[in-house]
């Protein structure tokens, strides 16, 4: 309650100086939704859920859309500097999924606000469309659709990883049929079969899945974890890529969390590079992300143990 009552303060704070708010409804990569939510949820302050239901209206009413309505991975409204159009123009990133959409199916939970919920399932259903890799089922960190194409073409694990936390967890919270959902299951269920496929002799997943020399990274790994783990305690995913997948990945990162709890083996912050091989020099640096999804992975697996 102690370590609650401290956030709940600190939280409060920023809220009345409007500290980070707006930048954090403009930019999905820092949007706040899903922790201002959680604390909601444990708090009940209503003044957290007006914040929460401003930043689904900004999301909902006002993020620049792709063609075919997909949510712009911008990280300022108004662009980098020097460029007349938001700086990921036409695009969508499979981080979005993550940072914005669970939020999404958060405030319908909450609110029962169909628009919420519609949007999440078409985001969900539009990321998983436009970014999949039909060879092999796995998918690309981004699409642009003015160029009508994936960019570099990169097969990035933790792109992979977003999409495979944020189907099950968009599916869960919704808690109901629509009609989409069985392609999506489909479409999930087919990455997680050839993910096992890339997962490597020490249990880890390279930064990119195809390139055997792309260095080990964690968070991606225990993204796989966290959400196969989900998928199987729902009853959409078979319970042997516990056993196959999920079980080999967490035993490979309890080893990277050092005497700090921190995760090592994180790749930091990376845009959609240029290359594909670009991947491959993004520095290595404790992150929070990386702290989120192993906490991810090892709660989910605790989920599977005491079942």
């Amino acid at each position: 309650m102690k370590h609650l009552n401290a956030i709940n303060a600190l939280v409060k704070r920023c809220i009345k100086s409007g500290e980070n708010i707006e930048m954090d409804m403009d930019n999905f990569d820092w949007m706040s939704g899903v922790g201002l939510y959680g604390l909601y949820k444990l708090s009940k302050d209503e003044a957290l859920l007006k914040v929460c239901k401003d930043m689904a209206e900004f999301v909902v009413n006002d993020a620049a859309r792709t063609t075919e309505g997909g949510l712009e991975h911008t990280v300022t409204r108004h662009g980098h500097p020097g460029f007349a159009t938001p700086f990921f123009h036409e695009q969508i990133w499979a981080d979005t999924l993550f940072m914005a959409c669970i939020f999404l199916a958060d405030m319908y939970k909450v609110t029962g606000e169909a628009k919420y919920r519609d949007e999440a399932i078409h985001q969900l259903t539009l990321h998983h469309n436009r970014l999949r890799d039909e060879n092999t089922g796995v998918f690309y960190h981004g699409y642009n659709f003015e160029e009508g194409g994936w960019m570099s073409g990169a097969l990035w694990a933790r792109a992979n990883a977003w999409i495979t936390v944020a189907t099950f967890e968009i599916i869960d919270i919704i808690g109901e049929d629509f009609a989409e959902k069985e392609a999506i299951i489909s479409s999930v269920n087919r990455q997680i079969k050839q993910l096992s496929t890339y997962q490597r002799e020490n249990g880890m997943f390279g930064t990119l899945l195809d390139h055997e020399d792309s260095y080990d990274e964690s968070s991606a790994t225990a993204g796989f974890a966290a959400g196969v783990i989900h998928g199987v305690k729902l009853g959409y995913v078979d319970d042997v890529f516990v056993s196959k997948l999920a079980r080999r990945a967490i035993d490979a990162i309890l080893p990277l969390i050092n005497s700090q709890g921190e995760l090592e083996q994180v790749s930091g912050g990376t845009p959609i590079m240029p290359t594909v091989n670009r991947y491959k020099d993004i520095p290595i640096i404790p992150t929070l992300y990386g702290q989120g999804l192993a906490l991810m992975a090892l709660a989910r697996d605790n989920c599977i143990m005491v079942r």
